[in-house]
């Protein structure tokens, strides 16, 4: 019998990976709790063409190929469709549109996070953002 996942997903770690030819690969690490005792970690890489802003989507890109991962999501998957950094109340934050798709029906999620320290982390985070509630109703309470 296999045990129902349960425990949201939690953003661990981001690392970027310069490569040849102006390119870049971030990795993007998640973790969640399988039950009391068991925490399992969920690694999600995206590759782009590297500049600040190709570094921001590919962490959101890679943070939403870890939870697919983490999700074991067979019948749905999550795409950055567009990306921003904006001026929030206190300072500058991440925006993250995303085409989420289950069963093929496509519905746009947006996702926000302030930028505390990392911007990179802040984008992995805000791509969390915007599927938490998508992820919980669809994969978890079988929505």
């Amino acid at each position: 019998m296999t045990k129902k996942r349960s425990g949201r997903a939690e953003f661990r770690q981001v690392d970027l990976k310069h490569l040849p030819g102006e390119r870049c690969q971030v990795t993007v690490k998640l973790g969640r709790r399988l039950g009391s005792s068991i925490d399992q970690t969920y690694v999600g890489k995206a590759e782009c063409e590297w500049s600040p802003m190709g570094e921001l989507r590919c962490a959101a890109a890679a943070s939403l190929k870890a939870l697919e991962q983490s999700f074991q999501c067979r019948d749905g998957t999550f795409s950055v469709q567009d990306l921003k950094t904006v001026e929030s109340f206190d300072g500058p934050a991440v925006l993250v549109a995303i085409l989420a798709r289950y069963t093929n029906v496509p519905q746009r999620l947006v996702g926000f996070c302030e930028v505390t320290e990392d911007p990179r982390a802040a984008a992995a985070k805000a791509a969390l953002n915007g599927t938490n509630r998508y992820v919980w109703y669809h994969f978890e309470a079988g929505g």
